[in-house]
């Protein structure tokens, strides 16, 4: 899959979730797969940062979802915008910048993919097929919009 498609794709789940706090609440803190996540420094007016959301191709990418089946569109809550309703967590401690020792969260499975095969009643190869029909319609919804 292209950046660019994974681009929209992202924008649209920003979109979906736009007023919720991108930081995870409970547990305060998590690793990502780069490494450590730490959230994103306060405004001076003591918010997060928002996400800069492209309205115009969110709402395109969400008709394309519209469009999908319903068994394809349930799949793609899943994969993108519930994912993060099936992380496990587990307690840790570690080391802070200030030198004390904190109480951190560190995400060990997710296991969205598991539980909608198991719910849904699919196979791994029909719930990945669900998942790329998303993708590649996405990508004929921009294809003219590519650069050669």
């Amino acid at each position: 899959m292209s950046d660019a498609v994974m681009s929209e794709i992202e924008n649209w789940v920003a979109w979906c979730w736009e007023g919720e706090d991108p930081a995870p609440k409970e547990p305060a803190r998590c690793y990502s797969a780069e490494g450590r996540y730490v959230a994103p420094a306060m405004d001076d007016d003591g918010r997060r940062p928002q996400r800069i959301i492209n309205y115009p191709s969110a709402a395109r990418v969400q008709y394309v979802y519209d469009c999908m089946p319903q068994l394809t569109r349930q799949v793609l809550r899943y994969e993108y915008t519930q994912r993060a309703a099936y992380d496990i967590y587990d307690h840790s401690q570690e080391v802070g910048p200030d030198g004390a020792v904190h109480d951190v969260w560190v995400p060990v499975n997710n296991i969205r993919r598991q539980m909608a095969r198991l719910q849904l009643r699919i196979g791994a190869k029909e719930y990945q097929r669900h998942v790329e029909a998303f993708r590649q319609a996405v990508r004929e919804e921009f294809s003219s919009e590519v650069c050669a």
